[in-house]
């Protein structure tokens, strides 16, 4: 099944001049970039001795049009490219079969092509002005465009909430937003709060000042600073300066490893860049760019996703670390709160477990207590209590799982022990620890077994 991406162009021509001449014109052009215009069949291929089917670029269409009234005299012409679609029956969008035009063996002399194509239109002579009507093509690469916009829009947004909630002032959405932005967003989306905003408001929520009423209070201060003040007297003018969301909260959970892969990527390295504004200004580009998308922009470049993707994927990544980084630390904090508020037994129960941890961990020689989870679950068997209840071997294994699930209960409030449950646990735990040297290990012919699996694998 072929369809067709149609680009429509609107020429205004200054003077009366043929078709024949203004195509003429524009082969000549054309030629010498490599590029041949077959007036008689409406074509454009690939320049060559000898011209395949495989080798057409596109076909065209044009259409002479006089335009007379008292007030304007004007003569167009109407050119129409075609691009040719080569889809199976089942994938009748055209946008979808784009994905597959993009590889297909002509696609780089096609890109090639459009990127002439345009300028040369311009060089002709006695052409006033050139409009573009359509341009399915570039519909396509904005469509194409739009996943990665609404994939970082959102993330963003997640980070703001997550991190203005778990670190920000109570009622931060009044208190902490800019106030430029609470008035700018729309009455009907005020209740859905970060979700309400547009993407060009993300980046004033993370770097426009906040707290505006401490303004008179700095100013107050310094007036009232007397002719040498002191260090104390400084420190409490800075910690009056209104600051952004992005110094009071974001900075502290910046990945360093991804602002040096972004300022490697897309900054050249450029370490007197502060990491404030490479994230600033790349979200200010992809405000730009994302307007583009939403208002089916097609004065674009050819390479628009590509330059957005190089763009996204460092910042998404960025941002997805980020997102990580608060529910660890909010991981641990919870746990440390909740050790706080443990009873002596709950508390020397989980010292224990993390005293056989430790001691495992040298055993095994591993470096922490996900890898030692993870070796004793791939080297003896998955723990499941029913199971192990009827497996004689390994028993130490098992009730090792057992007692690191455990912890696991214990700091995430799931469950609370009783006086026969605490006694039984600390008798078996000592046990345990007592029995370290006795572990089984994993003999060396299954070791081998494991690699050559592996290796068939692979």
């Amino acid at each position: 099944m072929t369809q067709v991406l149609v680009n429509e162009y609107l020429i205004e021509i200054k003077t009366e001049i043929k078709k024949t001449y203004f195509i003429d014109s524009l082969a000549q052009k054309l030629d010498s970039l490599g590029f041949t215009i077959n007036i008689s069949e409406k074509k454009v291929s690939i320049k060559s001795n000898n011209i395949s089917e495989d080798d057409i670029i596109c076909y065209y269409d044009i259409r002479k049009i006089y335009h007379d009234n008292n007030n304007r005299q004007s003569i167009f012409f109407l050119l129409k490219v075609f691009y040719n679609l080569d889809l199976d029956d089942k994938q009748d969008n055209v946008c979808r079969g784009f994905i597959k035009f993009e590889k297909s063996p002509q696609f780089n002399n096609i890109k090639r092509f459009r990127k002439v194509f345009s300028t040369q239109l311009e060089n002709i002579q006695d052409v006033e002005s050139i409009k573009i009507l359509q341009d399915k093509y570039k519909f396509c690469i904005l469509k194409k465009s739009y996943p990665l916009i609404y994939e970082i829009e959102n993330l963003m947004r997640v980070l703001i909430v997550k991190t203005m909630n778990f670190f920000g002032k109570e009622n931060w959405e009044n208190s902490e937003l800019p106030e430029s932005i609470q008035n700018e967003i729309k009455e009907n989306r005020k209740h859905l709060g970060v979700f309400g905003t547009d993407f060009s408001h993300l980046s004033k929520i993370l770097f426009d000042r906040t707290e505006n009423s401490n303004i008179g209070n700095v100013l107050a201060m310094i007036m009232a600073l007397k002719e040498n003040p002191t260090q104390q007297d400084i420190k409490k003018i800075k910690d009056k300066v209104p600051k952004s969301n992005w110094e009071k909260y974001f900075s502290s959970i910046i990945i360093e490893d991804d602002i040096e892969a972004i300022k490697k990527q897309l900054y050249n390295n450029n370490t007197e860049l502060s990491n404030e504004k490479i994230i600033e200004t790349i979200f200010s580009d992809l405000s730009d760019m994302r307007n583009k998308i939403a208002h089916n922009n097609f004065h674009i470049d050819d390479d628009f996703y590509e330059e957005l993707e190089i763009k996204t994927k460092p910042i998404i990544n960025w941002i997805n670390n980020a997102l990580n980084k608060i529910e660890q630390d909010s991981i641990y904090n919870f746990n440390e709160k909740v050790k706080d508020n443990l009873s002596k037994e709950d508390n020397s129960l989980i010292q224990k477990i993390n005293t056989l941890i430790s001691q495992l961990k040298v055993y095994y020689q591993l470096e922490d207590k996900q890898k030692l989870l993870s070796y004793l679950q791939s080297n003896f068997y998955e723990y499941d209590e029913e199971l192990d209840k009827s497996k004689p071997s390994s028993k130490e294994i098992g009730d090792t799982k057992f007692f690191i699930h455990l912890r696991h209960l214990i700091l995430d409030e799931s469950k609370s022990l009783s006086s026969d449950e605490y006694e039984k646990y600390n008798n078996e735990l000592d046990y345990l620890i007592h029995q370290i040297t006795k572990f089984p290990k994993i003999e060396e012919d299954k070791i081998e077994e494991d690699e050559e699996l592996k290796v068939i694998q692979e």
